[in-house]
């Protein structure tokens, strides 16, 4: 169970940081490439939905590290 958490944790980290990457992504899009007021709309909508799924992979994350903290106290 400790190894599937560390593990867990691992994937978890991934998925924020790709999350963050890509809504980071989606940021640097904004500017004065896009020329329509629903480009840029669309593009926001991008950006809030990438930022709230890093928000959900950081707290299982945390989820999963404060586990695998009560795991290791618990075990000596």
């Amino acid at each position: 169970m400790f190894y599937f958490l560390i593990f867990a944790v691992i994937l978890f980290a991934a998925g924020a940081a790709f999350a963050l990457i890509r809504g980071l992504l989606a940021f640097s899009q904004i500017g004065e490439d896009i020329a329509s007021d629903s480009d840029r709309a669309e593009n926001f909508r991008k950006q809030n939905g990438y930022m709230f799924a890093r928000v959900k992979w950081q707290a299982l994350a945390v989820v999963a590290v404060f586990l695998v903290a009560t795991l290791a106290g618990a075990g000596g």
